[in-house]
């Protein structure tokens, strides 16, 4: 395919990633940012703006549409989005309008990937978790991104090639430290001498940041327009378990803070990954790996943080 690959949400954990997927195959590609990131991914073009401003997208379209458009950017944080649910629905769906008519007018061979999230299932009827289990989605961010994938899907009625990737829980290296593993990893590689958690009894099913990237380059180069795409591992891990392989054999202290703990969590949640298998896609690292390599960029950070002058 010719002109450049979008990538939207380029600087965020999985838009980084992402970035280095494709440049690693070849791909022309532009990273969309607020701002430029600290740590640039070699080879990607970034372009810098507020999508929501009127007429950006548009003008660089016409400068060069691109052959694929991978839409990751979102308020993404579940209590940003119960604090501002007005931005939320901005970014997570109007955005995603806005989208879809600049591709239909201006690049309407372009192939669009949606970026979901398994949360818009809701509490799970049934396990596995497939992609036909009904959406019922609970809180702001979910619903948001459940009329998301409604303004994306819209395109294929106006032409466009449209998939939408849903992804369970991820993690892997550079992961925040606003999410649970990357917390935990932080507390860790800082040498303190206890870990804060929460509830570590559930269950998730997590993949790995980078096999995740692959899939969604696999899911849009592969899957039929309408498709919707698990990517997951298709087996749950308790974050207990997930916790003590952070800590390995160190002597930390595990602390559960009371405002760590979620009312109402589910208590396993787990996908099926059989439709991204049958296009070619199979997760490559372990959660030993992952947490392994999760661990290890935030050691990297410390080791390199100049040493405490001593007065």
């Amino acid at each position: 395919m010719s002109g450049p690959v979008w990538v939207t949400g380029a600087a965020g954990f999985c838009g980084t990633h992402l970035c280095r997927e494709l440049v690693a195959n070849g791909e022309e590609v532009w990273g969309w940012v607020r701002r430029q990131p600290e740590s640039p991914v070699k080879g990607v073009r970034y372009v810098v703006g507020d999508l929501l401003e009127p007429g950006l997208l548009s003008a660089q379209a016409d400068a060069a549409p691109p052959s694929r458009f991978f839409h990751l950017a979102a308020v993404a944080d579940p209590r940003e989005c119960a604090a501002d649910p007005e931005y939320a629905e901005r970014v997570n769906v109007d955005l995603v309008d806005q989208i879809v008519s600049v591709l239909v007018n201006q690049a309407p061979d372009c192939r669009l990937l949606y970026a979901s999230t398994c949360h818009v299932y809701g509490v799970p009827e049934t396990l596995p978790i497939v992609e036909s289990h009904p959406l019922r989605p609970r809180g702001v961010y979910a619903e948001s991104k459940a009329r998301g994938e409604s303004a994306a899907l819209a395109g294929v009625k106006r032409g466009l090639h449209v998939v939408v990737s849903r992804a369970f829980h991820q993690s892997g290296p550079d992961h925040a430290a606003e999410f649970a593993l990357g917390s935990w990893a932080s507390q860790i590689a800082s040498g303190g001498k206890k870990v804060c958690v929460g509830d570590v009894s559930v269950a998730r099913d997590y993949t790995d940041v980078r096999d995740v990237s692959r899939g969604l380059v696999c899911v849009l180069e592969r899957a039929p327009a309408t498709s919707r795409v698990n990517l997951c591992s298709g087996r749950a891990v308790t974050l207990q378990k997930m916790l003590e392989g952070l800590i390995g054999d160190r002597a930390v202290d595990i602390v559960v803070e009371q405002e760590r703990l979620r009312k109402a969590d589910v208590p396993v949640l787990y996908g099926d990954a059989s439709y991204a298998e049958g296009l070619g896609w199979t997760p490559r690292i372990s959660i030993e790996a992952m947490l392994e390599a999760l661990l290890e960029s935030y050691s990297s950070r410390t080791s390199i943080l100049p040493s405490p002058s001593v007065s």
